[in-house]
């Protein structure tokens, strides 16, 4: 019974964590983010060998401005979609179609901006 209750505790701690975009104090509630498609659909965990994965069910419909994005991520193929994750300056998690011009724009763009930092 002590098993099943630290796994219950586990499981919920990884998804808060996962999840805590949600929960995150700023301007906008995450829900009325201007740039959130409007739902919580977008984060889900998958249990695998690894850690947890982020997924997105849904992506944003509106262009995110490049001085707002300082980092992004690829989706795990362990997704149903394939996506890209922006990080804006607060730390928001935004969920992009990957084919959307406008993305890859702001993917080569951060790539190009990290490239120049690690040369010697």
């Amino acid at each position: 019974m002590k098993v099943s209750g630290v796994v219950l505790s586990l499981v919920l701690i990884i998804a808060a964590l996962c999840c805590q975009v949600h929960a995150s104090p700023g301007k906008y509630p995450w829900s009325f983010h201007p740039y959130h498609p409007g739902r919580y659909g977008e984060c889900s965990l998958i249990y695998g060998p690894s850690t947890p994965t982020t997924c997105c069910f849904e992506f944003t419909t509106r262009k995110i401005p490049l001085k707002l994005v300082v980092s992004y991520e690829i989706t795990s193929s362990r997704c149903a979609k394939e996506a890209v994750i922006f990080v804006t300056r607060r730390g928001f998690q935004i969920c992009t179609n990957p084919k959307e011009q406008w993305v890859q724009d702001i993917r080569n763009h951060l790539d190009k901006k990290n490239a120049k930092t690690q040369s010697p």
